[in-house]
């Protein structure tokens, strides 16, 4: 398969897909998906798009919540408006909300 080796990072586990041009993080997780690497669950609101529960069986609760990175630098979006680049490297860590 043609494109370029880009990273899914769940706690430290990486996960690899390749892809060859921009696409969102969601399209890139929906792909991994696709391929039997990852699993996800997702919720869709209409502020800020779609919005992942849960990651390979292990959802957030009130203390514990799904917080990604792209290339080391928090997201400030949701995953279906974060554009990725081939090459980035995507880390979800299971994190306590800071708010």
């Amino acid at each position: 398969e043609a494109g370029v080796d880009t990273t899914l990072e769940i706690n430290s586990i990486k996960y690899t897909g390749k892809i060859n041009e921009k696409i969102s993080v969601y399209d890139f997780m929906k792909k991994l998906m696709d391929e039997k690497k990852i699993t996800f669950t997702e919720k869709n609101y209409s502020a800020i798009g779609k919005f992942i529960i849960s990651l390979n069986g292990v959802s957030g609760n009130r203390d514990h919540a799904w917080i990604y990175y792209v290339n080391g630098k928090e997201a400030s979006v949701g995953v279906s408006a974060q554009i990725i680049n081939p090459g980035d490297v995507v880390s979800w860590k299971y994190e306590k909300p800071i708010y």
